[in-house]
């Protein structure tokens, strides 16, 4: 999808910004002024509700 799609009134509208992820560089909206991830795998850790989803680390190999 090209940029201009995802720049919408709706997110201005609503307190969203524009930010780029300063992990892996994607950008991504959000009312958060102070997040400076994108908050997906693997720029942030997974969660939910405070809580990691796995018990352990995940470690892949290749």
């Amino acid at each position: 999808m090209l940029e201009e799609e995802y720049d919408i009134n709706f997110f201005y509208e609503n307190g969203f910004i524009r930010k780029q992820c300063q992990k892996c560089g994607s950008y991504f909206w959000t009312r958060d002024r102070d997040r400076d991830t994108c908050g997906d795998a693997p720029c942030d850790p997974y969660s939910f509700i405070g809580n990691p989803v796995f018990k352990k680390s995940l470690i892949l190999h290749r």
